[in-house]
């Protein structure tokens, strides 16, 4: 019997894995700081000059969002939750144990630890960074209370050094718990620069980048069960300490470019980077000499930071980050995005016949009152797929946008077809006409313990004057809670315990994930209230989701 010693055995498995180490082991550093020195850092929160809806205007809160510290004092401990831990760069290379071994076997044993090499990343520790973003607001979070799966996180990278100098790039995704609801910036981006023979800090900066809209706001009604959205643009959220000049005027031994730092740290966060996207500017001139179709996702808000609004954020989490629909991304299609508030802008700066070929399209073809459209244009701007993310299903939404794809390449025009699309809305206040007869309406439920966790909708159909008929076709959530839905006039008071037998229609019991329909014939155009509650089916608490398309005819 052959016995091998282990020494005889990890070179074998190296042979047979491919893991013989072929590529020279790049220079890596220590970085330290003293924990005896302080950093003054001065803080700003300029006041807010745009939101899509005005919220910054009619929302106190917002309107009077300002820096919590215009300057504080910390120890330089604060800073070592930016540099590299042993268990930061674990998190940040996910090795696989040969790797690990590879490494391990390779490296000289004097850099194990928190050694660190220019491009690597490693998570930035919580503690200091959370101390850090109070002096901005007092209650910050890093969890994210809208997150997909790609929100969350905080990474590092070593982006140039010399003998005395090193420079850390840094990118975190946070947000503000307000009193009545949450400030979401696109995102933090940062520096910090390291005396290494002094061990202090000579430049720090914490900001989030300028952009056409750079937050995200969502603000809740009085009962808290539900919220309404808004976008806009803040000139100034940032912390500083020292001048960066130094960044520009050091001469440093090892470096990758600012632009490289800020793609691996993208790419800590987003799997949908991998999709080869390219301005769109130069997308059509792209598509023609390809000869491949433009893929274009129209969106409320930017697809490479957290402004992009829960539906931007579910697409590029989702549908954006699967495998196969990447490579049929890359393989077959120009890929570019647009923000829904440039082409506003755009079509209300010129004429339409005036704009870009390609942006004339993108307007015509996207979906009034969309926040997300996806569309497929061909390099003879022809229209050839249009899908709106939100009618995309929750439960399938990677594979479902896969099939528009592969339809749109067929030649099957999938969505082109569709008549005007209705409006998307969560306003509890619906009024409908000959012009708009037909709304949708998002909202939620919950068990009703208290009149005021009732969902009530008011249903304006007053212009109707020779009435009509009224419909409600409704889609539960898949949420635990049963539905139940009444319609009432306006003038009648609600009742607030028992089972309600003054209803003029109803739809009870819908179960999650069902469908129901409300039907109600009127005479006169009038005032209706749709009151939806779990409470009368179900003795339990919980909170549930549903979708009513609300129509005269």
């Amino acid at each position: 019997m052959k016995t091998f010693s282990i020494g005889c055995l990890i070179p074998l498995l190296f042979l047979q894995y491919g893991l013989a180490n072929e590529t020279p082991i790049p220079n890596r550093i220590a970085l330290t700081l003293d924990s005896n020195a302080n950093v003054v850092v001065k803080g700003s929160i300029a006041p807010i000059t745009y939101t899509q809806s005005n919220f910054h205007v009619e929302w106190e809160t917002l309107a009077n969002l300002r820096v919590a510290e215009p300057e504080n004092q910390y120890p330089t401990s604060v800073f070592r939750a930016f540099l590299p831990t042993e268990a930061g760069l674990q998190k940040g290379r996910g090795e696989g144990f040969f790797q690990r071994l590879q490494r391990l076997l390779y490296e000289n044993p004097t850099y194990r630890g928190n050694s660190v090499f220019v491009g690597e990343v490693w998570q930035i520790e919580q503690a200091g960074l959370l101390t850090l973003l109070r002096q901005f607001h007092p209650n910050p979070r890093l969890d994210m209370h809208i997150n997909w799966g790609d929100s969350r996180g905080a990474w590092a990278c070593l982006r140039a050094y010399n003998a005395e100098i090193a420079h850390i790039m840094f990118r975190v995704h946070a947000e503000f718990r307000l009193a009545d609801g949450w400030f979401t910036p696109s995102q933090f981006t940062g520096h910090l620069v390291i005396n290494r023979p002094d061990e202090k800090v000579v430049f720090f900066q914490m900001y989030v980048p300028p952009g056409t809209l750079n937050f995200d706001v969502n603000r809740y009604h009085n009962d808290r069960s539900t919220f309404t959205t808004d976008a806009g643009f803040c000139p100034q959220i940032e912390l500083r300490a020292g001048t960066e000049a130094i960044i520009q005027d050091t001469q440093f031994s090892q470096a990758i470019p600012l632009s490289e730092a800020e793609r691996i740290l993208i790419q800590r966060f987003y799997k949908s980077q991998q999709i080869n996207w390219v301005p769109v500017d130069e997308a059509l001139e792209m598509a023609r000499v390809e000869q491949k179709p433009i893929h274009i996702v129209s969106t409320d808000g930017p697809l490479t930071d957290e402004a992009s609004g829960g539906s931007g954020k579910s697409l590029r989490a989702v549908a954006l980050s699967d495998d196969q629909n990447i490579k049929l991304l890359n393989e077959n299609f120009i890929n570019t995005w647009v923000l829904n508030t440039d082409m506003e802008r755009l079509r209300d700066e010129k004429a339409l016949a005036n704009l870009p070929l390609l942006t004339q399209i993108i307007v015509q073809g996207s979906k009034r009152h969309s926040p997300v459209d996806c569309l497929i244009i061909s390099p003879e701007l022809e229209l050839m797929g249009r899908q709106p993310v939100n009618e995309l299903p929750s439960h399938n939404k990677a594979a479902q946008y896969h099939f528009f794809l592969s339809e749109a390449l067929e030649g099957k025009r999938p969505g082109v077809g569709e008549s005007t699309p209705m409006p998307l809305s969560s306003s509890r206040g619906v009024v409908l006409d000959q012009i708009q007869p037909a709304v949708e309406v998002l909202d939620t439920f919950r068990y009703a313990t208290d009149p005021q966790d009732t969902t009530v909708i008011k249903i304006d159909t007053t212009t109707f004057e020779n009435g009509g008929t009224l419909t409600i076709a409704i889609q539960v959530g898949r949420s635990p809670l049963v539905g139940s839905f009444d319609l009432f006039p306006d003038d009648s008071a609600l009742p607030t315990e028992g089972t309600p037998q003054t209803a003029l229609a109803r739809a009870w019991g819908i179960q999650p994930g069902e469908t129901g329909t409300i039907t109600y014939r009127f005479d006169k155009g009038e005032v209706f209230q749709l009151r939806v509650t779990g409470g009368w089916v179900n003795q339990e608490a919980g909170i549930n989701a549903f979708q009513a398309r609300i129509s005269v005819r």
